[in-house]
C-alpha cells in the first residue's frame, strides 16, 4: 500500500496500477475476495488510462476469477471475454489461455459445460504448446469437472488422470 501511494504521488501510473492489481491477487490468493476487488477495480482503471493492453488483460483475468470466486458469473464472464480480447490484440498466448481456463470455470459455474469444455481444451492445447505443466494439470482438473458435470463420467476420468500424472512429472523433475 506504501509503494502504490509513493508513485501516486510520484504520477506514475503504471507503476501505481502493478502495485495495485498484486495486492488484488495477494488478497485474492488469501481469500479476501471483497478487499481484492477493490485493488483489482482501482488497477484497472490505471492500466486503461495508460492505455496497455497487456496489463488491462492481467487485470481483467484476475477480476474475472475473483468475482466467479463470489459466484458473479456475469460480471466475471464479461471481465474474463475483455480480458481474452486484449490478448488477442496483443498476442499474448500464454495470457491467453492463463484467461481460457478462467473462462473455463466461468462457464461451468454458469452450467454452460460444453462451453466450458471447449474453453478448458483450448487453453490445454496451448499450455502443452509451451511446456506448462502446472496449468496443463489444472486445466485437465477443470476439464473433468466440466465433463463430469455435462454426464460424461468416463471422459472426466481420463481427464483426471491425465492431470494427476501431469502432477507426477512435476514431483519427479
Amino acid at each position: 500500500e506504501k509503494a502504490a501511494k509513493l508513485f501516486s504521488r510520484l504520477g506514475d501510473q503504471a507503476a501505481e496500477a502493478t502495485v495495485l492489481n498484486a495486492l488484488c491477487q495477494l488478497l485474492e490468493q488469501q481469500g479476501q475476495y471483497a478487499e481484492a476487488l477493490q485493488y483489482g477495480k482501482a488497477a484497472l482503471r490505471l492500466h486503461r488510462a495508460v492505455g496497455d493492453p497487456v496489463p488491462i488483460a492481467h487485470s481483467e483475468q484476475t477480476l474475472a476469477s475473483i468475482f466467479a470466486r463470489l459466484a458473479q458469473y456475469d460480471a466475471a464472464l464479461q471481465h474474463g471475454r475483455d480480458a481474452l480480447a486484449s490478448c488477442h490484440e496483443t498476442g499474448s498466448r500464454l495470457l491467453g489461455a492463463d484467461t481460457l481456463t478462467v473462462l473455463g470455470d466461468i462457464h461451468l459455474g454458469l452450467g454452460d459445460y460444453g462451453a466450458a469444455i471447449t474453453c478448458c481444451q483450448q487453453a490445454l492445447v496451448i499450455h502443452r504448446e509451451v511446456d506448462d505443466n502446472m496449468s496443463v494439470a489444472a486445466d485437465l482438473v477443470s476439464l473433468g469437472d466440466a465433463q463430469l458435470a455435462a454426464g460424461d463420467p468416463d471422459a472426466a476420468r481420463e481427464s483426471w488422470q491425465q492431470a494427476l500424472a501431469a502432477l507426477h512429472v512435476l514431483a519427479n523433475s
